[in-house]
């Protein structure tokens, strides 16, 4: 009888039902995190979120609007993301035009966990135990409430992991080109998504060597590496390289952010 129910709520609880309800239970938890945080004046409360919120309001409204407004210290793709609300007053005071994308980024981040360990042939107790660990981080549930980076950063290095790990095991392209798009949207939200970018380059560069075990000649094995690494490379360099240009362009200066007035390089010398 026992294995008679297991084997029905098996066929009624599909991986994709699964993945609805996990989404649906993120999804709950992430707003009325969001609602308590913000009833009790937390949500803004930390100066880099009302700073994030302000860049993010600048590039629609203000002396001289536009998208130099995005600055050359924090990255773009977080205020980037605002500017389709944040011209909203209400959206722009209580910080949801930035904190809506990170608890859509909270409730990603729980479903490719759960995605992850799934892959990985974790039980569904295990699947279960680890996304309580996730969402049980009350860090997890206030910074997604916030307009901070951490969640989308989490989010996109999160992914990126995930699609290397299915291509590390069938070595399909399509999951080459993921890795790198989600590395790239990484690389353009925190510093820390650039070592990510090194890290995972290296892992693609070696994978691609020892999958090649199957070519006859060594020069057909680095040919394959290398047009496995410049594809890669592409696409998640293409962050990283456009805000040096950017950074030349409107500051004149390819490194402008690393040693510019606000730069933390600059702070350091102050506190000197």
């Amino acid at each position: 009888m026992s294995e008679q129910w297991t084997q029905k709520i098996t066929r009624i609880f599909t991986p994709k039902v699964q993945l609805y309800l996990l989404g649906l239970g993120l999804t709950i938890i992430s707003i009325v995190s969001y609602i308590i945080f913000l009833q009790n004046g937390l949500g803004l409360s930390y100066n880099d979120a009302r700073s994030h919120l302000d860049i993010g309001r600048r590039v629609v409204e203000g002396l001289k609007p536009g998208a130099a407004q995005l600055g050359s210290v924090w990255l773009p793709l977080n205020h980037i993301l605002m500017v389709p609300l944040i011209w909203n007053d209400w959206m722009w005071h209580t910080g949801l035009a930035g904190a809506i994308w990170n608890m859509l980024s909270f409730v990603g981040t729980g479903l490719v966990i759960y995605q992850f360990l799934r892959h990985l042939n974790v039980s569904l107790i295990g699947r279960i135990v680890g996304i309580i660990l996730f969402i049980a981080n009350i860090n997890t549930l206030y910074l997604q409430s916030t307009a901070m980076t951490e969640p989308l950063l989490l989010f996109t290095m999160t992914t990126s992991c995930y699609y290397l790990l299915l291509w590390h095991e069938n070595t399909s392209v399509i999951n080459l080109v993921k890795t790198a798009f989600w590395i790239m949207l990484a690389t353009l939200v925190r510093y820390d998504g650039w070592f990510l970018l090194g890290v995972a380059g290296l892992l693609v560069l070696r994978h691609s060597y020892q999958t090649s075990s199957h070519l006859k000649t060594l020069s057909e094995k680095i040919a394959r590496t290398e047009g496995l690494t410049v594809l890669f490379s592409t696409l998640a360099l293409l962050g990283v390289v456009g805000w040096f240009g950017w950074n030349f362009l409107i500051f004149k200066d390819a490194l402008y952010f690393i040693l510019g007035p606000f730069s933390a390089h600059a702070q350091q010398l102050v506190m000197e």
